[in-house]
């Protein structure tokens, strides 16, 4: 009797409990959304590079600051996903730069420019991780990575006669170097045509560290000067997503 007391408590708390169970399962699995693709993209917007560079020899320093902007055009590659609120998505992306920007300008005392500072930086990419959460269908993210270029750095002396700073008379030099550095910023991604095609607005900074070019010598003067460079730069990217894959 006892036996059969025992099995009817538990029969009813099973008939209870097992439905009331599979009702929370399956309105979380209906609440929780889960979703990820792989997609594809064409990237652009304008760039606001800052760059510094300095002439050293001894206690003798030249040194320029100067900005400019430029435009970035290019494509990425990545896979995102969904988990209720919270999105995650790593990209990879290719651009060309049109930076093509003069430092900075020094002339002689007859007005002879004879140290000329140019910068150019034809191609960029990234690597980055993308952290977020959904606000309806909206994705507002933070972002963080690696980012790379190919910069090439000029000095230029007009002059006919006299070395400045290590550079020849009628002389051009142009020094290249693939940099790397970090790269941090935010954006929001949202639909925007049906399921598969989304538009992305996003923003970084990126650093990529000092250049320092070969010490050149002053065969006037005899003195080795060293001259460096250091870039940074914003990126502020309009983004077109499909989705060519989803599971």
């Amino acid at each position: 009797m006892i036996l059969s007391f025992k099995r009817a408590i538990w029969t009813t708390i099973l008939s209870t409990v097992v439905p009331i169970w599979g009702q929370i399962v399956s309105h979380t699995s209906q609440d929780c959304e889960k979703s990820c693709s792989i997609y594809v993209g064409v990237q652009g917007g304008p760039a606001s590079y800052n760059g510094r560079y300095t002439a050293q020899e001894g206690v003798n320093t030249v040194a320029f600051e100067s900005g400019s902007t430029s435009g970035i055009i290019g494509g990425c590659i990545g896979v995102d996903g969904r988990i209720g609120s919270g999105y995650l998505a790593i990209e990879g992306n290719v651009y060309y730069d049109t930076l093509d920007h003069m430092i900075g300008l020094l002339t002689s005392a007859t007005g002879i420019p004879n140290h000329i500072i140019k910068i150019k930086n034809p191609l960029l990419g990234s690597g980055i991780a993308k952290l977020g959460f959904y606000a309806g269908d909206v994705a507002v993210y933070a972002l963080g990575g690696v980012t790379a270029g190919r910069w090439y750095f000029g000095l230029e002396n007009d002059s006919a006669i006299n070395w400045t700073r290590g550079i020849a008379p009628q002389n051009s030099m142009f020094f290249s170097k693939n940099m790397m550095g970090a790269k941090v910023g935010g954006g929001v991604r949202f639909p925007f045509f049906y399921d598969w095609l989304d538009f992305d607005v996003q923003y970084s900074y990126n650093w990529y560290g000092e250049c320092p070019l070969p010490p050149l010598r002053d065969l006037q003067t005899n003195l080795i000067w060293n001259h460096t460079f250091r870039n940074d730069q914003h990126l502020f990217l309009f983004s077109l997503n499909a989705d060519l894959y989803s599971f």
